[in-house]
């Protein structure tokens, strides 16, 4: 298998809105789930599809979705506006509730997001996009909310 470079697209993250409410970045990386059905939205932020797998560095929103059918708890991801995929239900249900408490001070969380993947080299080789945040555990996003943060 022929192992090809990762094209760095650079950072894209600029200026948060003054509602923003940045989430601890200490942790790791969290998945997002359903990534391939937003596959034409997530390559219209990046500017397009390309031959080489991409690395897009940005913000995104973590916005909950109570109404959502499937999960009462569920967050989605948005990026530039548009839902580029959701947390997966564990790590929705344990952020579910800090992102309850940021939103009643009229405030958004953010985290950094990479959009990694996405080539396309034809139609019998086109890879799906991941994205992957970075914030810290739900203690961490606790903790800052209890400091004021």
């Amino acid at each position: 298998m022929e192992r090809r470079a990762l094209l760095d697209l650079g950072d894209h993250r600029g200026d948060l809105p003054d509602t923003a409410w940045k989430m601890d970045a200490s942790g790791g990386g969290y998945g997002v789930v359903g990534e391939s059905f937003h596959r034409d939205t997530i390559a219209a932020i990046v500017g397009g599809s390309q031959p080489e797998a991409i690395k897009f560095v940005t913000w995104a929103a973590l916005i909950r979705e109570p109404d959502n059918p499937y999960d009462p708890n569920a967050v989605g991801i948005y990026i530039s506006g548009e839902v580029v995929g959701h947390l997966p239900k564990r790590d929705a249900a344990a952020f579910a509730p800090i992102l309850d408490r940021v939103a009643a001070t009229g405030r958004t969380a953010y985290a950094r997001a990479d959009i990694f993947g996405g080539w396309d080299r034809g139609p019998d080789d086109r890879g799906d996009y991941s994205v992957t945040l970075y914030m810290g555990p739900p203690e961490a996003q606790e903790a800052r909310l209890e400091r004021g943060g």
